[in-house]
């Protein structure tokens, strides 16, 4: 019961276009993969036109604001993959070891690498 309201629940969530190519991928393979090169195809033609046009001496306001809406974009998606990274990490040193190591970066050597020269310094006395 719970999986069928579940179920309802992500596809209230989706558009009837999501819909749609997820049961294209499934019953039709080969059309589904004429489509994404078809997308790919499409998104470097207009990226492509889209630089020609910025790449003039006057751009309009439109394709400068177009820019700047792709570069918000990029910033987000960078942010969501390093915080997702990060957290992976803390996962990972928590559950090896007890005591994780944390970098400080301090004129371009870190307290790691200090902690190794001052351990080799130890041993070759």
């Amino acid at each position: 019961m719970e999986s069928d309201n579940e179920n309802r629940k992500l596809k209230s969530k989706l558009s009837s276009s999501t819909e749609y190519r997820r049961k294209q991928k499934v019953n039709d393979p080969e059309k589904y993969e004429k489509y994404l090169t078809y997308q790919k195809e499409q998104g470097k033609k207009n990226r492509s036109e889209l630089k020609k046009r910025l790449n003039k001496s006057k751009p309009s306001k439109k394709d400068v604001e177009t820019q700047e809406k792709i570069k918000l974009q990029n910033r987000i998606r960078q942010e969501k993959f390093r915080r997702k990274k990060q957290n992976k990490t803390k996962q990972k040193s928590t559950s090896t070891s007890s005591s994780a190591l944390i970098k400080v970066s301090f004129k371009h050597v870190t307290c790691q690498e200090k902690v190794n020269q001052n351990e080799k310094g130890r041993t070759d006395k």
